[in-house]
């Protein structure tokens, strides 16, 4: 499960995703969060959308947090809890979409 974050530029995994991936650093960054700026290993990831026909991006440099809410033993049993997400979408995607919102129904619609 991912988390659209309009706030961040860049998308974000949490680092015990990246741990269980077995992604290797490709450096550190700084990121500014709500707790202030914090060195974090950067990644490199391709990211697709399962049962979609967005295009996958390929080779996206990501940062990495810790979400305190994630539960990555639940988000391996139980992938429809929406509350427990290991992905921040960030403006680098994002910015790649074409995003439709209709409030009154809580739909989304992507296309790139």
């Amino acid at each position: 499960m991912a988390h659209f974050d309009t706030g961040a530029s860049l998308t974000t995994i949490d680092v015990r995703v990246a741990q269980h991936l077995g992604l290797i650093s490709t450096g550190m960054s700084p990121i500014s969060t709500a707790n202030g700026v914090t060195n974090t290993p950067n990644f490199a990831v391709d990211v697709g959308f399962l049962n979609t026909g967005l295009r996958r991006i390929v080779n996206l440099q990501v940062s990495s947090c810790n979400l305190s809410h994630f539960n990555l033993q639940n988000a391996l049993t139980n992938t429809n809890d929406p509350r427990n997400f290991g992905v921040l979408i960030g403006r680098d995607i994002m910015s790649l979409w074409n995003i439709v919102w209709n409030g009154p129904t809580s739909t989304v619609l992507i296309s790139d």
